[in-house]
């Protein structure tokens, strides 16, 4: 009885805690991933074929999609019913472990205690189940259900694609217990999968073909070796590491005392392998700049219960006599409650981006501009005008735009709406915002732009529109001409044009070039930490929001120390008001 109220207590005061962070929060905490597997998740009743989509993971999808037919928030509670199924199961492996009840009190807290995990709860994000079912898995192996082990284990792949890599753990696992036949039932969902593949869209290997992922993409770049390991606190935290650290120093105490027979071998190394091996697969990806890695850390907390489950399994061999004294396991509980509640946000607040968005939509919404068709890619901006395009009722359309801007024109009609931000235009919308900027028929009617100098961050809003109904430049733009001659024919590597100093403001160029060079003009900030090149050889425009104390120069690089041959160079500064709405 003591042990269900204080199981049940921290498990219903861990839930409610992640429901009321929930709640605090203006926007969605994963304005990216989180809100298009919720768009997954809500469309495939009206679309089946979206229970097969890849990225949106078929079984989370399966799971989930009842819930997010109630909006975002119903997303939410199914995550929050995941995590508690985790701790549930977790405290029932502890138990046949017989781990005291003060370290099974430590899970469901040392979870929502770490950052990252709470966040891919409330964030309606795809780890949680992982998870999960991991720990499911890891619940099999222990009561030696063979089938059921490898059947959970081979639904991980269509959980998150790291599941591929527990099935290789899996395989010498059942090995070494003399499971031949029932490495077969690992491959048994991925067959099921597979043959609804082939009835539903004609394609049996869709697994393999149909993948997002791929090594040779590096669209995010890459970063250091060593980012995942310094960045613990995220995905581990000082709790986790300090329950690892001790295990880990314990392990090797209790295996020289009383030898090998001290643990379970096997289920050891699946609790602890889907960590490390999750950790250091995803270190080499981003330090390689492999598989579109973004080095988000939040991946790591896949294998995060079964690592908190072991590393309590671990102490819990090392007899503590007080741990059984019901003084301290009520003690324990409301420090942990305490902790739990001092970390509450009461005004998490809203990022400058996802500020930036809201307050486009709130103009768009006020101009109603919902009548026009519209172009975007920053799953917050539909999320926020109640656009789901995978809906077959949406006008809207998620365009992935892949090419030149004249490819993105002829799908344009008079009057569309482009939607541009700093984060999803220049990668995955590959849309270099000087394409938009530059285009002729393109105007911009919204700008809301936050610091990034020399590289347009924000969110801005474009049209197009007919040059027919496009008002005339003198109507928006008033020039300032600051620099108009030849450059100078001279041997010096560096030849400047132009210098400002203490911006506050937008500040926007035009420059005008006749002649043609081989050679580059820069523009940088003067400690070059920032800086763009353009050829001698065409018109470019620069657009830069700056704060004060800075100073921008601008100068020819002439790499080759050689004259210039009648190179003229005009530089144009110009304020410019926003084009009004276009209504066709």
């Amino acid at each position: 009885m003591r042990e269900s109220f204080l199981k049940g207590s921290s498990l219903i005061i861990c839930s409610l805690w992640l429901l009321l962070q929930w709640s605090r929060y203006t926007v969605p905490i994963d304005c990216g991933d989180g809100i298009m597997h919720f768009f997954i998740s809500e469309a495939s009743w009206q679309n089946p074929l979206l229970f097969l989509h890849h990225w949106g993971k078929p079984f989370f999808i399966l799971l989930s999609s009842p819930f997010a037919q109630f909006g975002m928030s119903g997303l939410v509670v199914f995550n929050v019913l995941i995590f508690a199924g985790t701790v549930f199961i977790g405290w029932r492996i502890l138990k046949k472990l017989d781990t005291p009840l003060l370290l099974q009190l430590l899970l469901p807290f040392f979870l929502v205690y770490t950052k990252d995990y709470t966040e891919t709860i409330i964030g309606g994000l795809t780890e949680p189940l992982f998870s999960f079912v991991l720990v499911l898995g890891t619940w099999s192996l222990m009561h030696k259900k063979w089938t059921f082990f490898a059947f959970f284990i081979g639904l991980l792949p269509f959980c998150r694609s790291e599941g591929q890599l527990l099935i290789l753990i899996a395989i010498p696992i059942l090995l070494y217990y003399k499971q031949w036949k029932t490495i077969l039932f690992l491959f048994v969902p991925f067959f099921i999968y597979s043959i609804v593949g082939l009835i539903a869209q004609g394609e049996f290997w869709w697994y393999f073909t149909q993948s997002p992922y791929s090594m040779d993409n590096a669209i995010y770049g890459s970063g250091a070796w060593n980012h995942y390991f310094i960045s613990y606190k995220n995905y581990l935290g000082n709790h986790g590491l300090f329950s690892l650290a001790l295990a880990l120093v314990l392990f090797f105490t209790l295996l020289i005392k009383k030898g090998w027979s001290t643990f379970n071998w096997p289920m050891l190394f699946l609790l602890f392998s889907g960590f490390i091996g999750v950790l250091f697969a995803h270190s080499y990806f981003w330090a390689n700049g492999l598989n579109g890695s973004m080095g988000l850390t939040r991946i790591t907390t896949q294998g995060l219960p079964s690592l908190l489950i072991g590393s309590l399994y671990i102490i819990g061999r090392f007899k503590i006599e007080f741990s059984r004294v019901y003084f301290f396991q009520i003690g324990l509980f409301l420090f942990l409650t305490v902790v739990l509640v001092r970390k509450f946000e009461v005004n998490p607040g809203v990022t400058e981006g996802d500020q930036a968005v809201l307050d486009a939509t709130k103009l768009l919404k006020k101009n109603k501009a919902e009548r026009h068709h519209t172009l975007y890619h920053h799953p917050l901006f539909a999320y926020t005008m109640d656009y789901n395009s995978l809906l077959p009722d949406k006008k809207s359309r998620f365009y992935y735009h892949r090419g030149t801007i004249a490819d993105m024109k002829s799908n344009l009609k008079h009057g569309d709406i482009i939607t541009w931000d700093g984060h999803f235009g220049p990668r995955e919308m590959n849309l270099p915002f000087d394409s938009l900027y530059l285009d002729s028929e393109i105007v911009l009617i919204q700008n809301h732009e936050i610091k990034g100098p020399l590289f347009p961050t924000g969110f801005f809003v474009f049209q197009y529109v007919p040059a027919t109904f496009k008002l005339s430049p003198e109507k928006l733009r008033i020039d300032h001409v600051i620099y108009n001659q030849i450059v100078p024919s001279s041997t010096d590597e560096f030849i400047p044009i132009y210098k400002k100093e203490n911006l506050n403001s937008t500040l926007q160029l035009e420059l005008n070039i006749s002649g043609s060079s081989d050679e580059v003009l820069v523009f940088a900030t003067k400690n070059g930490a920032y800086y763009r090149t353009f050829p001698l050889n065409k018109t470019s425009k620069i657009r830069a929001l700056f704060t004060d104390e800075e100073e921008i120069v601008m100068y020819v690089w002439n790499r080759s120390r050689t004259p210039l041959k009648e190179v003229r160079v005009k530089v144009v500064e110009f304020s410019e008001k926003l084009h009004p709405l276009y209504s066709n």
